[in-house]
């Protein structure tokens, strides 16, 4: 409230910073969990980032959507998909929270399995080297990539960070051994190479090397600490990572370039509400999609190729209007997932989509917790993974995510034996 820059965007942004604080003030715990990722990005995507923008009908904000004048009743029904989708989900979840049984299982990776941990991370790095094109495309910065068959490459690197995610718990659970640690320190080795801060975007970096710590913590990371690394990491890393991801700059000249004292007060890259008013406005002239939205995302697996007729997710479909207009510089845009539900069935696609979005998330995530080597790796995932599924565009970034959570659940089942039935999670811990 101390940046704004009128009343009226207090109104916008006030019923979503009370629905965060009452979701973060549910949470109870003393370490940080996939709630507190989640509410964080909220906040910061949907409250800050508009504090810090919107003014007299404008976003002014460097790049996207900077000029455009939008009517205030867009800007008030954009806020007001927001506020129903995260009542719906805030609703959900405390009913299914209070109905549901909450259950732990544990397990515990073989003796055996870190050799073919090791091997199926070296194996999953030359697969995914091949499929970008090779060594020297893999190792361009992102202007400079050539084109390659994404899914395929997604699959490779989804096997390669959980094969490193298990190497990391099955070294971290036991005694130290001179042969574990170094084949756990050539995963991290080519980890580094397909997965650096030069060439990367930020938020798969997130994806790729968070867990790394959360294992090595234990999942004993505290509250105040993970909020204070978030400050910092918006302030800081994720301006220095736009520089040396996307342009292949230099630590040194991504440094020079950052204005750490305009960052201070005004944190970029975190817009979400302004596309979501463009949302609303270009909606107004196109008839619901009954579905077709929503349906797109599920089956984000299947090809074009194979389904020429699958809808375009509605982020991208706006960002190619908007490059087509000068805008935007790229058509893969931020957009948070509620859109493309009210692109289908208008307000109650919108319920619809909070209701089961956070059934799953409730049930499968919070309700449930599966341990590996005494850590939550799911957890873990799904904390790394939380950011770039809330910026979106959701089908565009859904697969790896999806995919890193699938080959958790096949090493789970192939290389781990389970130490413990399902229990009740307060008589469990």
């Amino acid at each position: 409230m101390v940046f704004v820059s009128e009343a009226f965007t207090i109104a916008v942004t006030l019923p979503i910073f009370l629905i965060c604080c009452f979701n973060v003030a549910r949470i109870g715990e003393d370490r940080a969990t996939v709630q507190d990722m989640i509410w964080l990005c909220i906040y910061m995507f949907l409250v800050i980032s508009t504090c810090q923008s919107l003014f007299n009908g404008y976003f002014e904000s460097e790049g996207l959507m900077e000029g455009v004048r939008f009517e205030t009743a867009d800007i008030l029904k954009a806020t007001l998909i927001v506020v129903v989708f995260l009542l719906v989900a805030t609703a959900t979840s405390i009913w299914v929270g209070n109905v549901g049984v909450k259950t732990l299982t544990s397990y515990e990776l073989r003796d055996s399995s870190f050799v073919v941990l090791l091997l199926g991370n070296i194996a999953s790095f030359g697969l995914f080297i091949v499929s970008v094109g090779g060594l020297a495309n893999a190792l361009a910065d992102r202007l400079s990539k050539e084109e390659f068959y994404a899914p395929v490459a997604t699959g490779f690197l989804a096997a390669q960070l959980v094969t490193c995610f298990l190497g990391a718990a099955y070294v971290r659970a036991r005694p130290f051994r001179f042969w574990t640690a170094a084949g756990f320190a050539l995963m991290v080795l080519l980890q580094l190479v397909s997965q650096n801060p030069f060439n990367t975007a930020r938020f798969f970096l997130l994806i790729a090397w968070l867990p790394i710590i959360l294992i090595y913590l234990k999942g004993r990371f505290s509250v105040t600490f993970f909020y204070m690394s978030a400050l910092f990491g918006l302030i800081v890393m994720m301006p220095l990572l736009n520089f040396t991801g996307r342009h292949g700059e230099t630590v040194k000249q991504a440094l020079e370039n950052v204005e750490l004292p305009k960052f201070l007060f005004k944190i970029p890259y975190i817009d979400l509400l302004n596309l979501m008013v463009y949302a609303v406005q270009e909606l107004e002239h196109i008839p619901y999609y009954y579905g077709a939205k929503t349906l797109s995302l599920l089956l984000f697996l299947v090809p074009r190729d194979i389904w020429p007729g699958k809808e375009i997710l509605l982020g991208i479909e706006l960002g190619n209007r908007l490059v087509d207009a000068g805008l935007a510089g790229t058509e893969n845009l931020s957009m948070f997932f509620a859109a493309d539900f009210y692109a289908d069935l208008g307000m109650a696609g919108v319920i619809l989509g909070a209701f089961v979005v956070s059934l799953l998330l409730t049930l499968y995530g919070q309700n449930r917790v599966v341990l590996i080597d005494g850590m939550d790796l799911p957890g873990f995932a799904l904390m790394a993974c939380a950011p770039i599924l809330i910026r979106g565009p959701i089908g565009a970034v859904i697969a790896l995510p999806f995919l890193v959570l699938v080959a958790l659940w096949v090493a789970r089942v192939v290389l781990c034996t389970r130490v413990a039935t399902d229990a009740h999670m307060k008589s469990a811990t």
